[in-house]
């Protein structure tokens, strides 16, 4: 997968995960945290942050609490949300190598805190999944194809679309 890299974001292509993650500047290119942070700055408490568990789980009483913070009422409780531009089962094998999963987790490390940080300054539970650090390699039902409950799809910036924070896929 070639992706812009460097000073003059030369594509660049690498030859593995492993690979890649030995770059410094791709876990900077992947930083969200500081926007987040400039984002809630601006913002206060005009912003609310929810995290991708609570869409996954409670996907009506997510919508349902983001609809009444902006002022719209509830969704009917006969309204579904349907999962999108998602897809389960094994996709890059990372799974299968907890030592690689565990780099990309420490390199992640103040990203997981600052977005603590944001939900509880959103006034939300942080969910049990980012304290212990869990990851989509987790979740079995996603791992075996069988996960069924609500997912909004995140849009990753120059990435194009992601499932989750950090898991960005490039547009095929």
């Amino acid at each position: 997968e070639v992706v812009p890299f460097g000073p003059r974001r030369e594509r660049r292509c690498f030859n593995s995960t492993a690979a890649a993650l030995e770059e410094p500047e791709l876990f900077e290119r992947a930083s969200f945290g500081r926007h987040l942070q400039a984002i809630q700055s601006l913002f206060q408490d005009r912003l609310r942050v929810i995290h991708q568990d609570s869409l996954r789980v409670s996907a009506h009483i997510a919508f349902t609490e983001l609809a009444e913070f902006v002022g719209a009422g509830p969704f009917p409780s006969s309204r579904s949300f349907h999962r999108h531009n998602s897809m389960s089962g094994q996709r890059s094998g990372m799974c299968q190598n907890a030592s690689l999963v565990k780099v990309l987790q420490d390199g992640l490390a103040r990203e997981y805190e600052i977005e603590e940080e944001a939900l509880l300054a959103s006034v939300q539970q942080v969910p049990e999944s980012l304290r212990l650090r869990r990851t989509r390699c987790d979740r079995i039902d996603e791992l075996q194809g069988s996960a069924t409950a609500p997912v909004l799809m995140t849009v990753c910036a120059d990435q194009g679309h992601g499932r989750h924070p950090g898991e960005c896929t490039m547009p095929r």
